[in-house]
């Protein structure tokens, strides 16, 4: 199906409810369905840079539209927080961010950014070879040797060049640095880590951030490393 009822849309999707029936719905991909936003409605909705599906369906199919370093052609191919957007053609370049409220939207960045993703490790696996594969949040795979892959800890965020995706730097889950919450009451909010514990309350672990003075108490698993790249 790729359409949905708007009521139906995720939060993530700053729409009008109310204006318009249908909205485009993302397809099966790198984000989950209540995280992220099709590239359609970034394209039409949010950027403006089209007036309807067919126009749509134009630019992509005779125009690059680029995607984390690759040409997509697909308008509900899903787009979440952190993914590159650029269009050659108009000289610009967006990245994927969260507001106070869980809404995805496109900001703008210097096109000299655009060859460059932030990627949250969510698991790791050992393979044959000697390889360990470091699984990223948005379906991305990326092996390391397993010499190495010790540094790579679950929670942290690999900067990675594009669209080759090599590893350029790492930023680990730890006090002292700098992340943004993606979701939740606090989503949008970004500070210093102040401390990681674990919940009495069987809710995993906790990261108290310290947010232009207000402490903020978040799931440790809504908390995205950024250090001092955004």
């Amino acid at each position: 199906m790729t359409h949905l009822k708007t009521i139906a849309a995720p939060r993530t999707m700053k729409i009008s409810r109310r204006e318009t029936k249908f909205i485009l719905s993302p397809i099966a991909g790198p984000h989950a369905k209540a995280a992220c936003v099709p590239l359609g409605v970034v394209l039409r909705d949010y950027l403006g840079l089209v007036e309807n599906r067919k126009e749509i369906k134009y630019m992509l199919n005779n125009k690059e539209v680029l995607v984390d370093g690759r040409r997509v052609r697909d308008e509900n191919r899903p787009m979440g927080l952190f993914d590159i957007l650029s269009i050659p053609e108009i000289e610009k370049t967006y990245i994927i961010m969260v507001n106070h409220r869980g809404e995805l939207l496109p900001q703008e960045i210097d096109k000299k950014h655009a060859d460059y993703n932030l990627c949250k490790i969510t698991g790791k696996t050992a393979l044959r070879g000697g390889k360990i594969q470091l699984n990223c949040y948005d379906g991305k795979n990326i092996l390391v040797d397993a010499k190495d892959g010790k540094k790579y800890t679950i929670g942290g965020t690999l900067v990675l060049k594009l669209p080759e995706l090599k590893i350029t730097d790492f930023m680990p889950l730890e006090k002292g640095k700098t992340a943004i919450v993606a979701k939740g009451r606090h989503a949008g909010k970004k500070g210093k880590i102040l401390d990681i514990s674990k919940s009495d309350l069987n809710l995993g672990s906790l990261t108290t951030l310290e947010c232009d003075g207000e402490k903020v108490l978040t799931n440790t698993d809504y908390i995205f490393m950024i250090g001092d790249k955004l």
